[in-house]
């Protein structure tokens, strides 16, 4: 189970100093939704098409990505792992930095603008909240991924994920901690969930992180993985107060998306939303075409993960230059 971490210490100043302990639980928030289709979109040079899954033709909460895990990615959160551990000093309580007091304020309140989720694409600007995201260098940006066996090209060949093959395109400067297994709510073969991987993120001071969705957290409580998505992005926010937060919805494959995994894409969407993040929903680029599907019909093949970079590319990009 990951850590709870939903209560954040804010400073705040009026004719003196007021300490208020909050407890971020909002539905909605303000960021951007991007769907795909959206104008100004442009495709890159990867090398095939689209779409990505977690746990997909299974609506259980066991994935088969659990067991069996891609030895590339899973050394690269390791050593992440081992290289935070290492640069952190002493044990401290699991209570993030707080972040900027007028975000959380307005999150807080009730006050952070509602985002119809109707639209190809829509924003708020951060910046009107008191937060000036960083800029995103158009060349060496440090990107992060946080995800599951679809990120990490699960059977495949280190490099063949599709983070891994949008990287160069962008000029990016990547690390990918994504592992087989897991979710917001759900452990991995690791015993990692997302909130793991945030914490090693954290300590990468990133330019962008990007966090997919998973179907590998299908079956379990609601409410509990509710309060673990929002505690997340909370976490990331809190930490990483001008990073550039972009959340993806989950990839199923080639059959038809269950309604419990939209329900998890809409609380995503409205955790990242609620801390400045952008939201982006890559569809499902491989329905249809089992024949990108490895045999278990849950992981894509290599062509598959270039088929999921040539699409969710061309997303990521056009929500970094948006304001």
């Amino acid at each position: 189970m990951p850590r709870k971490r939903i209560a954040i210490t804010v400073a705040m100043t009026a004719s003196a100093a007021l300490a208020v302990v909050a407890a971020v639980s909002v539905s909605s928030g303000w960021g951007a939704a991007v769907r795909p289709g959206g104008a100004g979109l442009s495709s890159i040079s990867a090398s095939s098409t689209t779409a990505s899954s977690t746990s997909a033709s299974s609506t259980t909460a066991s994935s088969s990505s659990a067991s069996s895990s891609s030895a590339s990615s899973s050394s690269v959160f390791a050593s992440a792992s081992a290289s935070a551990d290492a640069s952190a000093g002493p044990p401290s309580l699991p209570v993030p930095v707080p972040g900027p007091p007028a975000m959380v304020a307005a999150a807080v309140s009730g006050d952070a603008p509602q985002v119809p989720f109707s639209s190809g694409a829509e924003s708020v600007p951060v910046s009107a909240f008191g937060i000036a995201p960083r800029s995103v260098p158009g060349s060496g940006a440090v990107v992060v991924a946080i995800g599951d066996s679809i990120m990490d090209g699960h059977g495949l060949d280190g490099g063949e994920s599709w983070p891994d093959l949008v990287s160069p395109t962008q000029s990016w400067t990547l690390t990918n901690l994504s592992t087989d297994g897991s979710g917001f709510l759900m452990a991995g073969a690791e015993g990692n969930t997302f909130q793991a991987q945030a914490d090693v993120a954290e300590s990468l001071n990133p330019d962008v992180v990007i966090v997919s969705s998973s179907s590998n957290d299908l079956g379990l409580d609601s409410s509990d993985l509710a309060a673990a998505t929002r505690s997340t992005f909370t976490s990331l926010r809190a930490a990483l107060p001008t990073t550039r937060i972009i959340a993806l919805s989950a990839f199923w494959g080639d059959t038809e998306v269950p309604a419990e995994l939209q329900q998890i894409d809409e609380g995503v969407r409205s955790a990242a939303l609620a801390v400045g993040g952008t939201y982006v929903d890559i569809g499902q680029p491989l329905a249809d075409q089992p024949g990108l599907m490895q045999d278990d019909d849950v992981h894509p093949t290599a062509g598959g993960e270039h088929e999921l970079a040539d699409t969710i590319g061309p997303l990521v990009r056009n929500a970094l230059s948006s304001p």
